[in-house]
């Protein structure tokens, strides 16, 4: 009910909609209709930056799923279902990204798994070092990482 009356709430929700549709096509270039709905796996052990960027992710499309650490990360993948992309923070306690990345790359289930780096670390070597299909220094725009994943996922 709103204002005391019950009525048909469908046209407000359809304007709430649409409102919501063109703030995602101004910020991110497309609308949630428009989704992208890859699934991608976020392992940042810095709750605050996995929570904004699973949020940033979510708006933006796609099914997100998280871990606070290289080992999760790792029981994740085993478990299934594959990501179409593994976002990685390098700089974690335990096992840290570029080990994650290593075991990622060694397990025959896993080896071809696109990876991409999100890390304080600014060097251009790192892309090749590591083995993986892109490095973004944080911090990134949104739209960047976006691109990022749609090509390596095959939707760009």
């Amino acid at each position: 009910m709103i204002g005391g009356r019950r009525g048909n709430l469908a046209p407000v929700a359809f304007r709430a909609t649409a409102h919501v549709d063109r703030l995602a096509r101004r910020a991110y270039g497309f609308s949630r209709v428009e989704a992208r709905k890859a699934t991608v796996l976020l392992v940042d052990d810095d709750d605050q930056v996995r929570e904004a960027l699973s949020d940033d992710l979510a708006a933006a499309g796609y099914e997100v799923a998280a871990a606070a650490t290289g080992e999760e990360a790792l029981r994740r993948l085993r478990a299934g279902p594959r990501p179409c992309a593994l976002l990685l923070d390098l700089l974690m306690p335990g096992m840290d990204g570029a080990e994650l990345l290593a075991k990622v790359r060694s397990e025959e289930g896993l080896a071809g798994l696109p990876v991409i780096v999100l890390t304080g670390l600014a060097s251009s070597k790192l892309k090749g070092l590591l083995g993986a299909e892109a490095v973004l220094v944080k911090p990134f725009e949104s739209a960047e990482l976006f691109r990022e994943i749609d090509r390596v996922c095959g939707r760009g």
